[in-house]
């Protein structure tokens, strides 16, 4: 196999126990549309819980260890000055309150809940992983979703936990016993202890407190059921395309808004987008330890801006890992959009982009129903393109990151990497 051109991390610092010893730093980039509001915070402080539990975990030692970097760029993005005035307004009553993302996740994950009363339970005897990854993710989306930060740690653990048991139980016997979504959920919190307790769970898993559950999480989880079936409810014999263009055509614009904001800063004196990002690169570059990767994440806008950077201002900073998902670097790099693009390529001899000196791998992720996110191998060389399911159409743009299915998956395919 040819030898990355990157300079990949020391592998002398590799331990005994499979792991790195790991005070790396991870660099997420956020997309369009973010601005600074609760949502936006509480958003974050899941998806970093997440982070650790799956992927800081799978090439860490101590993944608490690991420092998150959120370099914030959306007070610099596109506004609104008449609060989308410019909106068609004619007909979009007629076409009722827009889904919420979880009513959308319900009628793509159970399309019999029209006439089902226990669409958990269902799910669950169909498949057990997408039944519990469907619960934690609509845990994470409750509106009550403002808890402590150890709720959400706690939340993002046990999901890893109860994914394990999923996996390893699909067809299990005491799905014929139970008859409704709140007698699933509390004979699966006992089957999984259970489980736990007659294995070597508790040895080889220290720290994870199952006991917890019964607390703020138990809440959340409990809480979650409702959720679901009054989406359920809500979803039930709508129609999703009659609702489409009052959904689509706000998201839209800001994102052409916050993408036309960095494109046109690039030809200006000052740019803070560029500048707010690169520093975060920077820091982190310099923040490691000798031997411990930089891993760079990158979401729709945001691997556009990493890719912009990290062949321009930034080369200088060696990324070990670079993940794009739901992203457009492939089709700006078509389009010939970036800094570095070069009118040459593809030519003779030079089919495709090289995978930028400074990237030692890189994984591109994308939903067939995400309409914002796009291939790259096929542009750039040395790029694994990777297909996830989200269940949505509507929010598949923004779903990813909330979903504990997607970042086992992340995880387990940086751990075939690092």
């Amino acid at each position: 196999m040819e030898e990355d051109k990157a300079a990949a991390f020391d592998r002398t610092s590799f331990l005994d126990d499979g792991f790195w010893r790991c005070y790396m730093p991870l660099v997420f980039i956020h997309g369009v549309g973010n601005r600074m509001d609760p949502a936006h915070k509480t958003l974050a402080g899941q998806r970093e819980a997440l982070f650790r539990e799956y992927l800081l975990k799978e090439v860490c030692q101590d993944s608490s260890a690991t420092t998150i970097f959120n370099p914030y760029w959306g007070e610099y993005g596109a506004r609104l000055h008449w609060d989308g005035a410019s909106f068609p307004a004619l007909g979009i009553e007629e076409f009722g309150a827009m889904p919420s993302p979880l009513e959308e996740l319900i009628a793509s994950a159970i399309p019999w809940i029209g006439t089902n009363e226990a669409p958990i339970l269902s799910l669950a005897r169909e498949s057990l992983p997408e039944a519990v990854d469907l619960l934690w993710t609509a845990a994470e989306l409750s509106e009550s979703c403002s808890e402590a930060p150890q709720v959400e740690h706690s939340l993002a653990r046990e999901s890893a936990l109860a994914l394990d048991y999923a996996h390893t139980h699909e067809k299990a016997a005491w799905l014929g016993d139970v008859s409704t979504d709140n007698g699933f959920v509390l004979r699966l919190e006992d089957e999984i202890e259970r489980w736990r307790d007659d294995s070597d769970l508790k040895a080889t898993q220290e720290g994870l407190e199952w006991e917890a559950f019964g607390g703020a999480l138990w809440g959340r989880i409990t809480a979650a059921v409702d959720s679901v079936r009054d989406a359920a409810i809500s979803a039930s014999g709508k129609s999703m395309s009659h609702r489409l263009r009052p959904t689509i055509l706000p998201a839209v614009a800001i994102f052409l808004g916050d993408v036309f904001a960095y494109i046109n800063e690039r030809g200006s004196g000052e740019q803070p987008i560029a500048a707010t990002v690169e520093n975060a690169l920077r820091t982190a570059g310099t923040q490691r330890e000798v031997g411990d990767p930089l891993i760079v994440i990158g979401h729709s806008m945001g691997g556009n801006i990493a890719y912009d950077l990290l062949t321009t201002t930034s080369a200088s900073v060696q990324v070990d890992l670079l993940v794009t998902v739901g992203s457009q670097v492939g089709l700006l790099e078509e389009l010939k959009l970036f800094r570095a693009s070069d009118l040459k390529i593809p030519g003779r001899g030079m089919p495709k982009v090289a995978r930028p000196g400074n990237v030692a791998h890189w994984i591109n992720i994308f939903d067939y129903s995400d309409l914002l996110g796009f291939s790259v191998s096929a542009i750039i060389d040395q790029v694994r393109d990777r297909y996830y399911r989200t269940n949505t159409l509507l929010h598949a743009h923004s779903a990813y990151f909330y979903q504990p299915l997607f970042h086992r998956r992340l995880a387990f395919h940086a751990g075939e990497i690092l």
